[in-house]
């Protein structure tokens, strides 16, 4: 103020920052963990949004905005909405407010148990590719994982992208339900028909079947016979020659003819051989069998016999007993 001049400076800016911080504090004192209240969404980041709960704003992380997964924030609320949060945590001495929006609404997991269960069939979507499997959301929150040991029971699967991609549509079987670890165990492979039903006829003992060979290891090759089955030939069955290296006489992507040493269709293994079968050996005549042992001995018998000297057995009668 300036008497003289009669001159007076006014600010409107101080006088809102002090109803803010007025209302701030208000609004602080107010607020207590776990009251659900509507605020509107003031901004945007990559982490989050901050929500405007009357002279304060409170920040709705990333991960309290659903119980599903949230790749983008923008993807669930936008600026300008008026949404209905949790109160999570209150600071009052750095004033800061953790606010959630899916605490706000009923955990879908608290009666999953009710609504899927072991052997139920559902169509997922897949949400997320990992190394070991796939993510798939049943409903928005409830996620369960299919397996890469449960993609298929046709073809070996090594990376999920083989069967699935992020977004699609495929009806599965569960397998497991665990509420309490919030875990669900999905298989793609237990709705399609088993490829080891009827191997036994199929692929009778001693019968030859053309195959691939899918991969070879030290102890032997992996032949597919069909889709879906693999036998083995062990490396001793690989040829009548002595093998050092499997690689020496095939590799993967080879066609061969194999034939059915055995079938387990329990342990789901099949043993096969590239060996050539062994021939039946040829009866012989119990006559020719003496004829043929006498001519192979060349050594005369002792004490100056011969066979040649022998007639039958009844001629050695006379021998017993003389010097």
């Amino acid at each position: 103020m300036d008497r003289r001049e009669q001159n007076v400076l006014v600010s409107r800016r101080k006088y809102l920052e002090k109803e803010q911080a007025e209302a701030r504090q208000k609004t602080l004192a107010s607020l207590n963990e776990g009251d659900t209240i509507t605020g509107k969404v003031a901004r945007i980041t990559d982490f989050g949004a901050f929500v405007d709960l009357g002279g304060v704003d409170g920040l709705l992380h990333i991960k309290d905005l659903s119980y599903g997964r949230v790749e983008k924030v923008a993807d669930v609320v936008k600026v300008g909405d008026l949404v209905e949060v949790k109160v999570l945590r209150v600071d009052t001495k750095k004033q800061r407010i953790s606010l959630g929006l899916k605490q706000a609404r009923p955990d879908p997991w608290l009666d999953v148990e009710q609504k899927y269960f072991p052997g139920m069939r559902v169509k997922v979507r897949a949400t997320k590719l990992v190394q070991f499997g796939a993510f798939a959301e049943l409903e928005e929150g409830v996620e369960g994982l299919i397996p890469l040991s449960e993609m298929s029971r046709i073809k070996r699967v090594t990376k999920p992208s083989e069967v699935l991609h992020t977004g699609d549509i495929v009806e599965v079987h569960i397998l497991k339900v665990d509420a309490k670890e919030r875990r669900i165990s999905l298989s793609i492979k237990e709705l399609e028909e088993d490829p080891w039903a009827g191997a036994v006829e199929h692929f009778p003992e001693q019968g030859t079947v053309k195959g691939k060979v899918t991969r070879t290891t030290e102890f032997g090759a992996f032949v597919e016979l069909k889709p879906g089955v693999e036998g083995l030939v062990h490396i001793s069955e690989l040829s009548q020659n002595r093998v050092r290296a499997v690689r020496e006489v095939v590799s993967a992507g080879q066609e061969v003819e194999v034939r059915v040493l055995g079938v387990d269709p329990d342990k789901r293994r099949i043993s096969l051989s590239m060996k050539p079968a062994v021939e039946e050996t040829v009866a012989v005549k119990p006559e020719s069998q003496g004829i043929a042992k006498a001519r192979r001995r060349k050594k005369p018998l002792r004490g100056g016999l011969s066979w040649d000297g022998i007639g039958d057995l009844g001629d050695l009668r006379g021998l017993g007993g003389h010097r």
